[in-house]
């Protein structure tokens, strides 16, 4: 189905447009209907362009406008661990809130919201996404921490390929590292 919607568009469309418009303008006699011609045509590729390239600026300058307003690292209080809760990289490993075991003392909440999500619909596939991730202390509830980042998903012509995408902040948020200090020797 979706080779046929590519087909269609990238093929039988642009080659429709052009002989539609070339036959057009050999039958007509007016210069000003010959314009409207051209001007017709113009405009079904701008729309097409929009689709393809336009829109997704614009969807990208809102998620760029969002992360500036509510993304980032937030961090509301540091713990400092023993050497020995941390890996050979200087990593703290833990779970997420969902697994977590009994007795634990830190987890993460991982949460997706969607803005915009996309209806089953081939030509209009765009996900505007909010990823929060907060590190919780158990014993309290207490968030230590977040990561708010913004992303799109989708939003051109139908390709064979993975749909283009665009997020923010593009660094790793480094969300643990900012919140678990290993203790000095």
């Amino acid at each position: 189905m979706i080779a046929l919607l590519l087909f269609f568009y990238w093929v039988i469309l642009p080659i429709a447009g052009f002989r539609l418009a070339r036959w057009l303008l050999r039958r007509i006699e007016s210069l000003f209907l010959k314009g409207l011609v051209i001007l017709g045509l113009l405009s079904f590729y701008s729309f097409f362009l929009w689709i393809a390239v336009g829109r997704n600026l614009w969807l990208d300058h809102q998620v760029r406008k969002m992360c500036a307003e509510y993304g980032g690292v937030k961090i509301y209080e540091t713990v400092t661990l023993p050497r020995e809760r941390f890996d050979k990289y200087g990593n703290f490993h833990m779970m997420p809130c969902r697994f977590a075991k009994p007795g634990a003392e830190y987890c993460f909440e991982s949460e997706d919201y969607y803005y915009r999500k996309s209806p089953e619909s081939l030509l209009d596939s765009v996900d505007l996404i909010r990823f929060n991730n907060k590190v919780i202390r158990l014993h309290d509830k207490k968030i230590l921490g977040e990561d708010i980042s913004f992303a799109r998903r989708g939003g051109g012509l139908p390709v064979p390929w993975h749909p283009s995408a665009f997020s923010c902040p593009e660094r790793p948020s480094g969300l643990f590292q900012s919140i678990f200090i290993m203790e000095e020797e």
